[in-house]
């Protein structure tokens, strides 16, 4: 078959499958991950399905339509295009990634179905407006606003006289250049410079973590990025092999040498991904809904702190959620 024949009957079978879902049941509910598992079996969604029984909603009583792009970005592409030109209720996107195919997917159709996203930070992906008021078809949750501020204080107070952290960094990532302006912005305020090292590939991790210590970084923050959370065990040793106290928005750093990880509660944000859906469903316009941004969990690394000889305050151990011995 001619190429121009495989898109026709690509076409033609979203249009049968649209009308399917629409004439189905109207509480039609699409979701989009890229690196993320929403599945029906897995405990993000058991949350979700819960935070809707929360609400009065029976999650069975919904179709649930998926998509799964891991980590493809042209197969993400084209499940963003599929879901809009479904039609459904609305779209749950599962990360920043599947938020933003979605916004491309819904521009280039002139689409009105709206997204209930997870989103590291939504305003600096281009698809909120603000975080009060987002406009648009776009709603959900987002990183807690003082993650950053949070990040500074603990090395703080785990590096005595603390005045030059590094920040490791890949500005291909929408959200990792507001999180430096963040960071940025924190460290000014009490003296503490910050300075980005870029690392755009595994290769690059070492190089970046030696030229920190080279120039007189006293501790070291990761940045957001998958290629960062997926190697971060690699990354945490090398904090720990170069002497640099690290904090990292994710658990799999500690795994090698991190010290403190501020990641988002999942647990609690699909429990209550399920607000934004219901008020979405009763009528309400997306873009009136402001975006959640519940405090970030802390958990600490005690092990690493030994390592490098640190001292880590009892008030601090009664903030953590989790502690690894």
């Amino acid at each position: 078959m001619s190429s121009w024949g495989l898109k026709c009957l690509f076409a033609l079978m979203v249009t049968f499958m649209a009308v399917q879902v629409q004439a189905a049941n109207e509480l039609t509910i699409a979701i989009l991950t890229n690196n993320v598992d929403l599945g029906p079996e897995s405990a993000l969604f058991g949350r979700l399905k819960a935070g809707l029984g929360a609400q009065g909603r029976d999650a069975d009583s919904i179709i649930w339509v998926r998509r799964a792009a891991n980590r493809d970005h042209h197969a993400l592409e084209r499940a963003a295009a599929e879901l809009v030109a479904l039609q459904p209720r609305l779209i749950i996107a599962g990360d920043t990634t599947s938020t933003q195919a979605l916004a491309v997917a819904k521009r280039s159709v002139k689409s009105a179905v709206p997204v209930v996203f997870w989103s590291l930070d939504p305003v600096g992906a281009g698809v909120a407006g603000s975080f009060d008021q987002p406009g648009g078809d776009f709603s959900g949750t987002a990183d807690a606003a003082d993650t950053q501020r949070r990040e500074l204080d603990l090395l703080s107070r785990l590096v005595p006289g603390l005045k030059r952290v590094g920040m490791l960094y890949n500005p291909t990532y929408a959200p990792a250049p507001g999180a430096l302006r963040a960071l940025q912005t924190e460290g000014a305020k009490s003296g503490i410079e910050v300075r980005p090292y870029e690392a755009r590939s595994v290769d690059a991790f070492e190089g970046a973590v030696r030229e920190m210590k080279a120039d007189g970084m006293q501790a070291m923050v990761v940045g957001p990025h998958s290629l960062f959370s997926m190697n971060g065990r690699k990354i945490g040793g090398l904090a720990l092999a170069n002497g640099l106290p690290t904090a990292s928005l994710v658990e799999t750093v500690l795994q090698g040498g991190g010290v403190a990880a501020f990641g988002p509660d999942f647990n609690r944000i699909w429990f209550e991904q399920a607000i934004v859906v219901d008020a979405i469903l009763k009528g309400q316009s997306p873009g009136s809904i402001a975006v959640r941004r519940p405090p970030a969990a802390m958990t600490l690394n005690l092990a690493a702190a030994r390592a490098l000889g640190l001292t880590v305050p009892e008030d601090l151990l009664g903030e953590a959620r989790r502690v690894l011995p």
